[in-house]
């Protein structure tokens, strides 16, 4: 029950191998989000790359564990650059929608942009045509739960910003 602290800990876990410093089982899968663990076996640090965000299989004589972070593993098989300050995640800009004209409610899925345990995201837009930008978030395909609205003007000297739950 007592808590261990590891001071400067430096780990290098690799997804090809399994057990300490590896990946927890299986084999690595593309596309996917793997949750980042510190173990400990009473003497040695290691590392542990898991599918699992609550219950690694862990490796063999190591007992304990806390929670690091989380990436998602491309397509290709490449970790997208993250970084993570205690139990949040700041990774590279993923580009969620790029659509034009968009004038109904339009369901996006977030799966490969947010980690499935967040519980919340932050996100920002862009507009290079310098054009009228409306954005309304919900957490429906009707628009009728949580929606969040911002406006920016075509000069972008205005924006104007409004939250409401319907």
């Amino acid at each position: 029950g007592a808590i261990y602290i590891a001071n400067n800990a430096a780990l290098t876990v690799d997804i090809t191998g399994t057990a300490a410093n590896g990946l927890d089982t299986g084999v690595e899968a593309n596309s996917t989000w793997y949750h980042l663990w510190v173990t400990y076996n009473g003497t040695t640090l290691a590392g542990l790359i898991s599918t699992s965000a609550t219950s690694p299989t862990m490796p063999s004589g190591y007992t304990y564990k806390g929670y690091a972070g989380v990436a998602y593993n491309d397509s290709g098989g490449n970790f997208r650059l993250m970084a993570s300050f205690g139990r949040k995640v700041h990774q590279a800009d993923v580009e969620a929608l790029n659509a034009a004209g968009v004038t109904s409610w339009t369901s996006l899925s977030i799966a490969t942009s947010v980690p499935p345990n967040a519980i919340s995201a932050h996100g920002r837009s862009s507009n290079a045509a310098n054009q009228v930008l409306g954005i309304r978030l919900a957490s429906n395909s009707t628009g009728t739960i949580g929606v969040v609205e911002a406006v920016v003007n075509a000069s972008a000297t205005t924006v104007v910003d409004s939250q409401y739950i319907k």
